[in-house]
């Protein structure tokens, strides 16, 4: 999973893009097919989301796996927006939150017009002994 972050961030770098970063702690770790899978397309949502939308001259992500979970953080220095207010017909943040739930997991988001946005996925793995 951290290879094909690293390999998405590099995919999205523009020369006139953000700037965007990656790093990654415990990422040796197996993981299950499907948790691998569907945080990568979390990853892709919350990019292409700040790429889009957010303006930022940064964006940075940062996985953090332990035995007892995996942590995705996507966070941006961009326009910011009112999560309670987002408009009718977007639907990538409600798909993030969908593919979490699906995994057990959960993500918050938070962000501010002018404040850039920091989305913090969580996804709990089994702890097998």
């Amino acid at each position: 999973l951290a290879q094909a972050l690293r390999v998405l961030t590099t995919e999205y770098s523009t020369e006139s893009g953000p700037r965007l970063r990656f790093s990654a702690v415990g990422a040796q770790m197996p993981l299950p097919p499907r948790v691998e899978a569907g945080v990568l397309r979390m990853a892709q949502e919350a990019l292409t989301n700040a790429l889009n939308h957010a303006g930022a001259r940064q964006i940075s992500l940062r996985l953090v796996v332990t035995p007892e979970q995996l942590r995705l953080t996507v966070r941006d220095d961009g326009a910011g927006f009112d999560p309670a207010a987002l408009p009718a017909g977007r639907f990538g943040l409600v798909g993030l939150r969908e593919r979490a739930k699906l995994l057990g997991g959960t993500v918050q988001i938070a962000s501010a017009p002018g404040q850039g946005t920091h989305i913090a996925i969580q996804i709990p793995l089994e702890v097998t002994r």
